[in-house]
């Protein structure tokens, strides 16, 4: 990488990732099945556009036969969706596979909103611009979780560099630059007091497993354009677990652009 980008200025898939099908305005590419497929269709766009706070783009394609579908079942649903909000976090191309589904068909076919009824393995790849993550960081229970981590991270490298941990301490302002296998993440430490001092951190970032990322020779720079800093040597390899439910199988950073893939889990929500 990186991807060369196509009209619309998105990376076009290689060919070892997931086959998606292409892109288009118009209403989602029904597969052969009439009209239950149809219903499943529109109820599945209105169920994933519930779930998102925004979806600039959206189609769906329903694999199955009618037999099949009576039955609450659906044999593969493939999703291709541009400019995606979830949970405050914004994402340029979000294109998923999942298999074996069970649904609620009956309930559905009445109006009512269609709703998994098993655990949902989905196979999937999500591309984030510089913009999507800076955009995403703006949003206050991200950037809370951010700070807490990065507080509880950094420690006694805080002392190391001259600042006082005698005070709680409040990060604000977050922008990331994202380069070649690396991030760039800055932002504005605050104390109680009300002193103001610039922090930025960079590190590698790269797979430990399918759960986990692994931080890569953190340094502590002087400002986020600078090439060398301080070595943030208790740092070097920590890891961030990312939950029983990802499963991320690549993870590629390249100039301006993060892109993963992986299976995520869906969960049945609770009633």
């Amino acid at each position: 990488m990186p991807d060369q980008p196509n009209r619309a200025g998105l990376p076009d898939p290689q060919p070892d990732r997931i086959a998606r099908p292409e892109q288009s305005n118009t209403a989602p590419a029904i597969a052969p099945g009439g009209l239950i497929s149809r219903l499943l269709a529109a109820a599945a766009q209105r169920w994933l556009r519930s779930q998102a706070e925004r979806v600039d783009k959206l189609r769906v394609q329903i694999g199955g036969g009618d037999r099949q579908f009576l039955a609450g079942a659906i044999q593969q649903v493939s999703i291709s969706a541009r400019g995606v909000v979830y949970r405050g976090l914004q994402f340029s191309q979000v294109d998923l596979v999942a298999t074996g589904l069970r649904v609620n068909l009956g309930q559905a076919l009445w109006g009512k909103p269609l709703q998994l009824l098993a655990i949902a393995p989905v196979q999937g790849e999500f591309v984030m611009q510089q913009e999507d993550i800076n955009a995403s960081l703006q949003v206050p229970q991200i950037a809370v979780a951010i700070a807490a981590l990065l507080v509880d991270l950094l420690g006694g490298a805080v002392d190391a560099v001259g600042l006082s941990t005698e005070e709680s301490l409040d990060l604000r302002d977050f922008e990331a630059i994202v380069k070649a296998n690396q991030i760039t993440l800055s932002a504005q430490l605050r104390s109680v007091s009300g002193q103001t001092t610039p922090l930025t951190i960079r590190a590698g970032l790269g797979l430990h497993s399918p759960h986990a990322l692994r931080l890569e020779k953190p340094q502590w720079l002087p400002n986020p354009r600078a090439s060398r800093g301080l070595p943030l040597a208790d740092l070097d390899g920590h890891l961030i677990d990312l939950g029983p439910n990802v499963a991320l199988q690549h993870l590629h950073l390249s100039d301006g652009q993060v892109t993963c893939s992986g299976q995520i889990t869906v969960l049945i929500p609770s009633r």
